[in-house]
Formats: C-alpha cells, sequence, structure tokens
C-alpha cells in the first residue's frame, strides 16, 4: 500500500503512481519509467537493452520492413563477384 495514497495501486495523480507514468518496452515488457532511454521504432518503445543487443533480423522484425530496405539504407547492396567488372 502506498506511504502517500494510501491505495493499491496508486491512482493517477499520486506521485507513485508508476502505471499511468510508464509504458513497456515492445519486446521484453519490461516497464520503462519516465527518464529512462529508450528507442521508438513505428511509433512502438523498445528499451535500450533490446534494441541494442539486436540481431539484424530483430531488427527487421522491430522495424516491419524488409531486410533488403535496412540494408539499402545503410548503403549495402547485394552484387555477385566479376573481376571484369570491379
Amino acid at each position: 500500500m502506498c506511504e502517500l495514497c494510501k491505495r493499491s495501486p496508486c491512482p493517477p495523480g499520486c506521485p507513485n503512481d508508476t502505471e499511468s507514468t510508464s509504458t513497456h518496452c515492445r519486446e521484453c515488457g519490461i516497464q520503462i519509467f519516465p527518464g529512462d532511454g529508450c528507442y521508438i521504432v513505428n511509433g512502438k518503445r523498445y528499451c535500450e537493452e533490446c534494441v541494442e543487443s539486436a540481431t539484424l533480423e530483430d531488427l527487421v522484425r522491430m522495424c516491419d520492413i524488409e531486410q533488403e530496405e535496412i540494408l539499402g539504407e545503410l548503403g549495402i547492396r547485394h552484387c555477385f563477384f566479376d573481376p571484369g567488372k570491379e
């Protein structure tokens, strides 16, 4: 029970209310509080840990775009080696 409002959970407006002033990581579900670092991907929030440790496949899924599109944005293109054209 909250020391200030004497309720559990705290209602909006109580300084100890964390539910209405926080959000959750879309990937792992950890609670993200005001002032915490996070990433926004297509309007959805992700914690720093999930994004910074994500594989390329994870990022593709989070961004909901094709892998080739992400690679293209990074300046990476697929080709076939042809020594006569280099």
